[in-house]
């Protein structure tokens, strides 16, 4: 180990690895593609609100998935009526935007944390049997779900390989250790 080290430490700038050209630009390529993916979350997140997210058996126009995100933190109120996991899934948001910051903020255990929180939480809402859809109070069968639905879970996914990218390309990089 000693020759090896003192062979490093001797050995001409054209060999130093870690200040190679290439090396740089993978570094700052390992660094940018956990960006580039929340940004694609982002996307598939926005791109989720236009769309439909569940059906009932009046339809599956009733509730289009930015009507869900503006009111669906009422939901537990009634968590009596639909079931923990229709009434929790709403805070999948919360946490898939708190995996994004923590993602530009490189707290990549945060990330991952918060990505697979909102992971579990929204894919909660499909062992979930009835929702809220009206002000009466009574609770509606769910018969399926809306393209909004699967785009908010493949937004949350696409967060969740962000987090875990984010993770290996520092643990990747020369003289870096994962937070």
């Amino acid at each position: 180990m000693g020759l090896i080290s003192y062979a490093l430490r001797r050995a001409p700038a054209s060999l130093n690895f870690v200040s190679h050209p290439k090396v740089k630009t993978l570094r700052t390529t390992a660094a940018t593609l956990p960006r580039v993916a929340v940004a694609l979350s982002v996307f598939l997140f926005v791109a989720s609100l236009t769309r439909n997210s569940f059906c009932v058996p009046g339809g599956c126009n009733l509730w289009p998935a930015w009507g869900v995100l503006l009111m669906g933190w009422f939901e537990p109120v009634a968590v009596d009526k639909v079931g923990p996991f229709v009434a929790l899934a709403w805070y999948a948001n919360p946490c898939v935007v708190a995996a994004w910051v923590f993602v530009f903020k490189s707290k990549r255990r945060w990330a991952a944390a918060f990505s697979t929180i909102a992971l579990i939480l929204a894919l909660g809402f499909l062992l979930g049997k009835s929702v809220l859809v009206s002000e009466s109070g009574f609770p509606s069968e769910i018969t399926g779900y809306g393209s909004g639905y699967w785009i908010w879970i493949s937004s949350i996914a696409v967060a969740l390989g962000a987090a875990i990218l984010c993770q290996s390309a520092i643990r990747n990089s020369p003289g870096a250790t994962a937070r």
